[in-house]
């Protein structure tokens, strides 16, 4: 049998001669309407719950947000002001009104700007040594490289700087070098002066002891230049 509408059904009942099959097939689409009824009914329900869930919720959040807006904006002398909150949730470029902050968290600031000025302070004094050292490198830079500056301008204070250290040890290498020739020159100096008073102490004459005819002095001096250019 094929499936009627409910329409087609009040159709039959309504009519002078219905029959079995109209009466089943209505109290089927009954149960069928009532069953569907039974499902929307329970949704129903769960959705209205749900929704008084909501309500529930939703007041609560309202009553949170009202009092946390009571926390934060309260009324100093008859007008509205921001209550500084220590946990840095203020957006402070956004407000309009006067802030009010605790002793405590405004003596925290106080110390805590103190503390930033003092080591703003010892930054700036540690940025002036710096820059009077690089002043007297530059400065000691230019005299090895015996120009204005211009050496360590073209190539840099870290070129400047391994090229000044090897011009330095060359020119200490020249002056040892010139110690040296000093030192030959004097020992070889000593020498000659020894060896002149020997001669003249020859030529006057001298006897056993210094003290004794003038060559012993010519002597005994030929015999102290001699022991200094030996040491």
């Amino acid at each position: 049998m094929s499936e009627r509408t409910a329409q087609q059904l009040v159709d039959r009942l309504n009519s002078s001669d219905p029959d079995f099959d109209d009466c089943t097939d209505a109290a089927i689409i009954l149960l069928r309407q009532h069953a569907e009824i039974e499902r929307l009914t329970s949704i129903n329900t769960a959705l209205t719950a749900k929704s008084n869930s909501y309500v529930i919720e939703n007041a609560w959040l309202t009553e949170k947000i009202d009092r946390l807006t009571a926390e934060k904006f309260r009324r100093f002398n008859g007008e509205e002001c921001w209550i500084y909150q220590r946990n840095g949730d203020n957006h402070l470029d956004t407000l309009k009104c006067p802030v009010v902050i605790s002793p405590e968290d405004l003596l925290s600031m106080q110390a805590e700007i103190s503390a930033l000025t003092a080591e703003r302070d010892a930054h700036a004094a540690e940025i002036d040594r710096l820059k009077r050292e690089r002043h007297h490198i530059y400065d000691l830079l230019a005299r090895i490289h015996r120009d204005g500056g211009q050496y360590t301008a073209e190539h840099g204070v870290e070129k400047a700087c391994d090229d000044a250290e090897a011009q330095v040890v060359a020119w200490l290498e020249t002056i040892n070098g010139i110690d040296a020739l000093i030192e030959q020159a004097r020992i070889a100096e000593r020498g000659a002066i020894s060896a002149k008073l020997r001669e003249l102490a020859d030529e006057l004459g001298y006897g056993s002891s210094w003290w004794g005819p003038p060559g012993g002095l010519l002597l005994r001096a030929a015999e102290m230049v001699s022991a200094r250019s030996a040491t």
